[in-house]
């Protein structure tokens, strides 16, 4: 499935809205039900994986319930990581519906050091890497094997909710051949979310981690130093300019390998780029200040397939500088008018649904894309969001319906920026809303059922577990696996009547599901209160020609309760 020509479409409810739309419901006084999040450590959609690298766990329910539990800090002698043999830690399937898998023997476990200090003292500190029976592939935990006493550690904020607590303890792991250990912590596994090198006027952001093995991944060839942290270690940018020797596409961040042997990601903060507006701070050549958006990503899906789109084998003698930073820095734009670049940008990714194309000197004479050297060397195109393949997370629309009438304030940060709200964004939506669902602007005293925006989400890979449907069974499919995802009927209802005709076009189709994870990443949504409940789906499908073999997964239906959150939509191709 080709990357670039997904359209993601996130779409909620509304009979009058005719684009794509995905919907954000916070239900009270509905049957409400509770979606899960993954307990297991976030994979960041940029790694190359079996299925979607995000891991979005339908099975673990999220009810956030804050508790303080004292951090237990230990200090780990680390080794290179030796494959090992299982321990026998995870419960076994109860149903093999949907190819739910058996963790026990998908994990691959490996030693990763010695405790130094502390009551687990001289214990063998080990990670099992597990398969998920969701779409999102693997998780990662780390475990302490003390005298043959096995200790899960290291659990995160998630698993410290009771919810989750009870999950793990009765529904993922065997507890008679486990124990859990919730305030000890592996401090030298917590990298922090901004790196900065004030000497070098460099900052990089957190970009998530791979589950992959540095050592293994990545070959000599792979890789060069980009620099070396005090704290940190080397940190690498790969050298190869298509693809990895293992075959998988550059991301083009910033690589480091953690004391366990696996990867953590970092991007470039881009200091004159204005990362809520995606406004460059630019001043052309002919003194105007810029006040248009441009993204240094490439577009895919509702998201980005990279971290930063940088463009090898263009000589600077192609280049001509057309404005500066405000930190000085020279833009360029190509001097041929007629490069591959600008063609490519203007007959495959120009096409706009809601305006008439311009025609070629029109679009050379906007400013299509211009480019900027990094600290590392690196020729990053700008392209300009006007001229982005139609890819958008379309039409989000969120509903609220907390318990009793509240002052509600809403964000939502999609990765590559907003081509539309309603009402206004500004620097949130603040609303005050019922039961029944009727939100008030506070601002102005207008009434709306819904909150919506467009825009582009984060990176977004294709996922590869899912099912394979007729054109006859779309109906009953979608019914079976809304219901099992916990929509309500009037949910489902809207969802199908939005969808369901778009199903049409293909003797078959594949479907799959991604749900709060994922979103998170493409479009981070803050909400204040913070509900109760948070479920987030997104439904990925394509059609196909004939039927194929793939693997499934299993749905496990969440539990909704009290103030919940609701985000459902899709991706069409």
């Amino acid at each position: 499935m080709n990357k670039n020509n997904l359209i993601i479409i996130l779409m909620l409810t509304l009979a009058i809205v005719t684009g794509y739309c995905i919907g954000l419901l916070t239900t009270g006084q509905y049957n409400t039900q509770e979606i899960s999040i993954s307990t297991e450590p976030y994979i960041t959609p940029y790694t190359e994986f079996p299925t979607s690298p995000v891991a979005t766990n339908y099975e673990e329910p999220q009810t956030i319930i804050e508790e303080k539990i004292a951090t237990y800090p230990i200090n780990i002698n680390w080794i290179k990581p030796i494959p090992s043999k299982g321990f026998g830690i995870f419960k076994k399937p109860t149903s093999i519906e949907n190819a739910e898998p058996d963790r026990e023997v998908s994990a691959k476990y490996y030693k990763i050091g010695t405790v130094i200090d502390g009551k687990y003292k001289d214990g063998e500190l080990y990670m099992a890497i597990t398969v998920s029976t969701d779409p999102g592939g693997e998780g990662l935990r780390q475990l302490i094997n003390r005298s043959g006493k096995i200790t899960i550690i290291n659990l995160t904020s998630d698993d410290l909710s009771q919810v989750n607590r009870s999950y793990l303890e009765n529904s993922y792991f065997d507890k008679n051949k486990v124990s859990f250990d919730y305030s000890v912590i592996l401090p030298e596994l917590d990298f922090p979310k901004q790196l900065t090198n004030d000497n070098n006027n460099y900052s990089l952001e957190w970009g998530g981690y791979s589950i992959d093995l540095f050592d293994v991944k990545y070959k000599p060839t792979d890789l060069k130093l980009a620099f070396t942290d005090s704290k940190f270690g080397k940190f690498y940018l790969e050298a190869s300019e298509e693809k990895n020797s293992d075959g998988s596409i550059k991301k083009n961040g910033f690589y480091v390998k953690a004391p366990d042997g696996t990867i953590r990601v970092y991007s470039l903060d881009i200091a004159f780029y204005d990362k809520n507006h995606h406004v460059p701070q630019i001043t052309w050549n002919n003194g105007e200040i810029n006040t248009s958006e441009y993204i240094y990503t490439d577009a895919g899906g509702c998201g980005a397939r990279n971290l930063a789109s940088v463009i090898p084998n263009i000589l600077i003698e192609d280049l001509k500088i057309s404005g500066k930073t405000t930190f000085g820095d020279n833009i360029y734009e190509l001097r041929d008018t007629n490069s591959s670049i600008l063609k490519k940008i203007y007959e495959n990714d120009y096409n706009p649904y809601d305006a008439p194309k311009k025609s070629y000197a029109e679009f050379i004479k906007s400013q299509p894309a211009f480019f900027w050297f990094d600290q590392f060397e690196r020729l990053i195109k700008f392209q300009k969001m006007e001229f982005i393949p139609q890819a958008e997370c379309g039409k989000p629309v969120i509903y609220l319906y907390p318990t009793k009438k509240t002052d509600i304030s809403v964000k939502v940060e999609p990765k590559g920026g907003f081509s539309k709200t309603e009402p206004e964004y500004g620097e949130g939506w603040n609303v005050k809303a019922t039961p029944e669902g009727i939100l008030t602007e506070i601002s102005t005293g207008k009434t709306y059922p819904y909150l919506f925006w467009e825009g582009s989400g984060g990176i977004y890979e294709t996922p590869k577990k899912g099912f394979v449907i007729a054109k006859n069974e779309v109906h009953n499919f979608l019914v079976e696996k809304l219901t099992k995802l916990g929509l309500n009927n009037q949910e489902q209802k809207d969802f199908m009547e939005f969808w369901e005709p778009r199903m049409t076009d293909a003797p078959y189709f594949f479907v799959t599901f991604l749900g709060n994870k994922q979103m998170d990443i493409l479009a981070p949504l803050t909400i204040s209160p913070k509900p109760d409940t948070t479920i987030r789906i997104l439904m990925d499908f394509s059609p196909l020609q004939k039927p194929e073999q793939v693997e499934g997964f299993e749905i496990r239906t969440p539990e909704r309760k009290g103030f919940t959150v609701v985000e459902w939509g899709g991706v069409v191709r």
